[in-house]
């Protein structure tokens, strides 16, 4: 395999590791002989891996960042969502409150009156009797004839 100018250190690690288990041409019988020692990573390899470790982890902890930043942003949301369902509940709360308090006040109001209305009926009905008895009183009187005294000489 050919090596590229534009080939990175991560595939000439790769490209080195391939000659390695490739048996050479000069083995002359295909016996089978022990392991090959992996040769030493090459400098250049160690280098590229090492620069690429610290982009990497340059761009995590830029990732990590964001992402903080945007968890203090839901939680702002979160917090302030909650602060107005919590104040919504209280109105919601403080205003039926008044409503039944307000039911409560008609009740009794209502009562009052209704009390108050059986004493005008006991009334009414006492007025009538009386106006009965006066008209009885005034055809008694009408029918009932008076003698006239003899005008005066």
């Amino acid at each position: 395999a050919v090596v590229s100018t534009q080939s990175t250190g991560i595939e000439h690690m790769a490209v080195m590791a391939d000659r390695e288990r490739t048996p050479s041409s000069s083995s002359a019988c295909g016996s089978s002989s022990l392991p090959v020692a992996p040769a030493p990573p090459d400098s250049l390899v160690l280098s590229e891996i090492g620069v690429r470790l610290q982009a990497t982890s340059k761009d995590l902890e830029g990732m990590l960042s964001w992402l903080e930043g945007e968890i203090d942003g839901i939680t702002g949301h979160t917090s302030l969502m909650v602060d107005q369902h919590v104040a919504a509940v209280d109105n919601i709360t403080t205003a039926a409150d008044q409503s039944i308090k307000a039911m409560y006040s008609l009740l009794s109001r209502s009562t009052e009156i209704q009390d108050r209305l059986v004493k005008v009926e006991m009334m009414s009905a006492h007025l009538k009797s009386i106006v009965k008895y006066l008209e009885r009183l005034d055809n008694t009187v009408k029918t009932f004839k008076l003698p006239q005294k003899p005008p005066p000489s």
